[in-house]
């Protein structure tokens, strides 16, 4: 029925009616994951008890079961912000399973109204390792929300890592495989191809799956918005972006798209192949080796 119409200790019934359904069943909800329903049950009036059962230490057969309806209605019910501390000790708590943190963090957001100071500081945090993140979950949570507005194209792959569970699809990789390019405004693409050359340098040895995908497609996306305002220099640094250690083409599936967008432009083949040229040195008898040119035409 509709929660909505209960009163403070009919709720608070339901509530431990969840609990001892929990108990006895921890997979109750037989997947129906919708979160909205169990807005209702969280009222102003009712912060006292939310309180006690988020800091209750039993941890029962149900216990995960039961805190994932209680993160639900703290999400889409109303906002109590006398929960904050106990929502942020939920947050940065790397015993708990990484679905009630990531619960915990979507309450807390509810509750404190999105403070970015906060999520910028956990998202730091995650990445010196002083708040554990075990398989990523948190700190792709926190990428979506905080990317581009918070945390600005030229600076994302400051957070970007191999995956530590390389198995997960989980938001960590959701965020980088799909977010980051839905996210990033159209005059942030350049930003992004000179983020992840800076870092390029660190990581042209690492074989991961994700490691040799993401250049590519950042390369790929580089061009398509923003190649015909870079200049010549600039375009020769982003087509260097695929090429390995040893200055061999790691485009993987979009080398027909980058060479196709070369081959319609000529030009700009022809001034990356000079620059390309001047960044050569000459050998004994002044000549200048054409293959590291050649290599960013990546053909």
């Amino acid at each position: 029925g509709d929660a909505a119409s209960l009163g403070a200790d009919e709720r608070v019934g339901v509530l431990h009616a969840l609990r001892d359904a929990a108990e006895k069943d921890p997979w109750f909800r037989n997947a129906l994951w919708v979160s909205h329903p169990f807005g209702p049950l969280a009222r102003a009036d009712m912060a006292a008890e939310y309180e006690a059962l988020l800091r209750d230490p039993h941890r029962g057969p149900g216990h995960a079961s039961f805190i994932d309806c209680v993160f639900d209605a703290l999400q889409h019910g109303q906002s109590m912000p006398t929960l904050v501390p106990v929502l942020e000790t939920w947050v940065q708590d790397g015993s708990e399973p990484s679905d009630l943190r990531v619960g915990a963090y979507k309450a807390w957001k509810r509750c404190a109204g999105f403070v970015v100071s906060k999520a910028l500081s956990w998202l730091q945090t995650i990445k010196t390792g002083a708040t554990p993140d075990a398989d990523d979950e948190l700190c792709g949570a926190l990428l979506c929300d905080l990317y581009p507005a918070y945390v600005a194209p030229a600076l994302i792959f400051d957070h970007w890592h191999i995956p530590k569970r390389q198995s997960k699809f989980g938001r960590y990789r959701w965020f980088w495989d799909r977010a980051l390019w839905a996210q990033t405004p159209h005059d942030g693409f350049a930003a992004l191809a000179e983020g992840w050359w800076r870092l390029h340098p660190a990581i042209t040895e690492v074989r991961d799956y994700d490691a040799a995908k993401m250049p590519s497609k950042v390369l790929t996306a580089a061009l398509e918005h923003a190649g015909d305002h870079a200049s010549d220099a600039t375009l020769y640094d982003w087509l260097g972006l695929c090429l390995d250690e040893y200055g061999s083409s790691r485009l993987e599936d979009q080398q027909h798209t980058v060479r196709a967008w070369l081959a319609e432009r000529p030009d700009r083949m022809k001034a990356v192949t000079a620059v390309g040229l001047l960044d050569t040195r000459p050998d004994a008898q002044g000549h200048r080796p054409f293959s590291k040119a050649e290599a960013r035409l990546h053909g």
